[in-house]
């Protein structure tokens, strides 16, 4: 189920909440999964068109 986000804050809130909840165990691992999301944040944001020129 897609959940629009009518906001950065709203977005940023979601994000935190999944990368504690994926951590919550083994929270050195904390980190590196926030730089996983916050790059595939980026990625899912490009318009159709930059996708192409992804590696």
């Amino acid at each position: 189920m897609m959940v629009p986000l009518e906001s950065d804050k709203r977005k940023a809130r979601l994000l935190n909440e999944i990368v504690g909840d994926a951590t919550r165990e083994n929270p050195e691992e904390r980190s590196e999964l926030s730089a996983v999301v916050l790059k595939l944040d980026q990625v899912l944001e490009l318009p159709a068109n930059g996708l192409r020129t992804l590696p």
